[in-house]
């Protein structure tokens, strides 16, 4: 009888022992939980924090840009700010052109620049090379076609040194570490004649 009780007592120390590294395991799994739900929330918080720069540093870059542009001869700026370099103000090759750089930003792969200014103009096709400012330009988001000379008329001619009004995209695309990411605004300026 002594030995059952012996064996029982035995059989109680173990089972709560048992208990104790069950407990322990328990304890251990939800505070690794834990561990890894704040772990993931810095992470986040991290990355959020750097797509809010990123996203600073290209809007900073448009507003400049868009300053910039406000300061120049409103008639030079589609010359100033597109592909051809032929038709620039002050010679060939001297106007700043369409692309531009935002220090802090990482062009996307095969690119040069993370910045972009888009008139509604095509090439011209007697000209390859050179941009044609046209009317007639199908692109919604500019609100395109439009009369840009406003002589009442929406036509397909090269309206490049008589716009009255001028719509365009400035576009900042790069790399992040979270992926390719855009930042862009539709815009329209106008010099109105009274």
């Amino acid at each position: 009888m002594n030995r059952r009780r012996h064996t029982h007592g035995l059989r109680a120390g173990s089972r709560r022992a048992g208990q104790t590294i069950v407990e322990m395991l328990v304890a251990t799994a939800i505070a690794m939980l834990a561990l890894s739900m704040f772990g993931s929330m810095v992470l986040n918080t991290n990355r959020a924090r750097e797509m809010n720069h990123e996203e600073a540093l290209a809007g900073r870059a448009v507003a400049n840009l868009l300053e910039r542009m406000h300061d120049a001869d409103f008639f030079e700026l589609f010359a100033l700010y597109n592909d051809d370099p032929e038709d620039d103000p002050e010679g060939p090759g001297t106007a700043v052109g369409s692309r531009f750089d935002v220090e802090g930003l990482r062009p996307l792969p095969g690119r040069s620049s993370v910045g972009s200014v888009r008139f509604p103009a095509r090439t011209d096709p007697d000209a390859p090379g050179t941009w044609k400012l046209g009317e007639d330009v199908e692109d919604r988001a500019l609100g395109m076609p439009r009369d840009l000379n406003l002589d009442g008329v929406t036509d397909g001619a090269d309206h490049g040194g008589d716009y009255v009004i001028l719509p365009f995209e400035v576009q900042v695309q790069w790399a992040s570490k979270s992926g390719r990411r855009s930042y862009r605004v539709y815009t329209m300026l106008s010099e109105m004649r009274l």
